[in-house]
């Protein structure tokens, strides 16, 4: 009995062993992946897209430049995962700000606005990273998908949003157009803000972008509210021919 518990225990340790050592495997090569991600979002910063090679971010990892052929199909491939890894941190950061928000639609949406222009999505030092992966979109593949993924996900979760909301208010809206819009309006004001923060304010910011969203709210983007720019040209033709009348009235 004594030794059919030792056999037991000695095939268990065995086993133990055995299922460790790939785990440990598993663990070391996603640390060593996740350097060289690191890494290469320093080396984007730093250097910008032209000076980010594999020579240069295994450098900065402290590791061979072969390790790169270890985990990435190269440098494209691995500026591509990079994109998808800062993607999804700053994706965790909005639904972080949602869930603090609550369930209300409207509090969640502004919560993801707010999360814009904060600490850590709002930082100068990113900006030379973000440009260098939209500046790649249209002419590498692998930044395309990655692309794709990142903004599809965020716009999707940005549309269930404005579903809610215009069901809470009675609101007729293209829900499409509308996250468009909004997210055109939220990065134009988060570029502005890391080029020219002695310019353009942090307040400034988040006042145009919470007076879009109650403009929303109060339908000025839906369908019957398009007469609008219609109405402001009439002004300014009412006004042209006000100062014409004018210069005749002074000849």
């Amino acid at each position: 009995m004594a030794k059919a518990m030792t056999t037991a225990a000695d095939a268990s340790s065995r086993g133990q062993r055995k299922t460790s050592k790939p785990l440990s495997i598993r663990h070391a090569r996603q640390v060593r992946r996740q350097q060289l991600i690191d890494a290469t979002l320093e080396c984007l910063a730093e250097f910008g897209h032209s000076g980010t090679t594999v020579r240069v971010v295994c450098a900065r990892a402290g590791v061979s430049p072969g390790m790169v052929k270890l985990y990435f199909e190269g440098i494209d491939d691995l500026i591509a995962a990079s994109y998808a890894y800062l993607g999804t941190y700053v994706a965790d950061i909005f639904e972080q700000a949602m869930a603090q928000a609550g369930d209300d639609p409207l509090k969640r949406l502004r919560a993801v606005v707010d999360a814009n222009f904060r600490s850590p999505v709002l930082a100068r030092n990113k900006l030379a990273i973000w440009l260098a992966f939209w500046s790649l979109v249209p002419t590498k593949i692998e930044i395309r998908k990655a692309h794709a993924m990142i903004y599809g996900r965020y716009r999707q979760r940005l549309g269930k949003l404005i579903e809610r909301i215009a069901a809470a208010h009675a609101l007729d809206l293209d829900v499409r157009r509308t996250v468009f819009a909004l997210v055109a309006m939220i990065e134009g004001l988060w570029l502005q803000l890391c080029l020219e923060p002695s310019r353009f304010s942090l307040e400034t910011a988040e006042s145009f972008a919470h007076s879009w969203i109650d403009a929303m709210v109060d339908g000025r983007f839906s369908p019957g509210a398009r007469a609008e720019p219609r109405s402001r040209n009439s002004r300014r033709s009412v006004s042209v021919k006000d100062a014409g009348s004018r210069q005749r009235g002074a000849r």
